[in-house]
């Protein structure tokens, strides 16, 4: 999968069409990364390259799953990893919109109650 970056967005392409994004966005005291399409395992990585940054430069960070159609299991242990990181320095990972059916699949696996989710309505 081919990574096009721009000055707040990457962009995972495959066979020039895009199948997912990464956005960042400063918002106050944290960073909203909204997350589209179809986050892969192979995102893994370039998702906690990110948040790691984040975190070192100090910023808590929200994340909006509005547009995300599916979200790997090993983006949801990132998701826990960055919690733990960021909680040691007093900030807060929220994770906003998350649409329903990936809702379902982390209270399957037990992860609903170890972060803080706000589920999509609607």
């Amino acid at each position: 999968m081919e990574r096009v970056y721009t000055e707040d967005t990457i962009r995972f392409m495959e066979k020039d069409q895009e199948k997912a994004s990464i956005r960042e966005q400063q918002d106050g005291n944290n960073i909203l990364m909204s997350l589209t399409g179809s986050i892969s395992g192979e995102i893994t990585n370039a998702l906690l390259d990110e948040m790691t940054a984040l975190i070192i430069a100090g910023q808590g960070i929200t994340l909006n799953l509005s547009d995300v159609t599916y979200l790997a299991p090993s983006v949801m242990e990132v998701f826990l990893q960055m919690e733990r990181k960021l909680e040691e320095k007093n900030k807060i990972l929220q994770i906003t919109q998350m649409p329903q059916s990936i809702y379902n699949e982390f209270k399957a696996r037990g992860m609903h109650d170890l972060l803080e989710i706000e589920v999509k309505k609607g």
